[in-house]
């Protein structure tokens, strides 16, 4: 994965997080990204490089089938023996709030990828 894929990735997970409801508060969770080390490896280098200030104002295709300029920067890097380095990509997200209320008065309580609608009398009793 080149840092401009890292980028790129980073971008899409941050553009599907805001399009959740209630949104998540991008500033309760971070990507990392872990490098895999193959068998023959002892340690790991760091990748000192960073995307140049043109590639990081180039746009970036989200939410598109076609692959982006950053895909195909990899893919001629692969047709050149130039293998970007793996990773593993961690997503921690800190555990927002446990309910949230609509301008309608109505609670909801956030589950394992779902809401579960509540009574107050309810999500006060959960609460105990």
């Amino acid at each position: 994965m080149t840092n401009n894929q890292k980028l790129h990735f980073s971008m899409a997970v941050l553009d599907l997080v805001e399009r959740y409801s209630p949104p998540v508060n991008k500033a309760d969770m971070s990507i990392t990204y872990v490098p895999v080390l193959y068998r023959d490896e002892t340690g790991y280098r760091h990748d000192l490089s960073f995307p140049s200030v043109q590639d990081i104002r180039r746009p970036h295709k989200l939410r598109s089938p076609q692959q982006c300029w950053c895909d195909l920067e990899a893919k001629s890097l692969k047709e050149q023996c130039l293998v970007p380095p793996l990773y593993v990509v961690e997503i921690q997200v800190v555990q927002a709030i446990d309910f949230v209320a609509t301008e309608a008065g109505q609670y909801f309580l956030r589950g394992q990828g779902s809401n579960l609608k509540h009574d107050l009398k309810q999500l006060q009793e959960l609460r105990r």
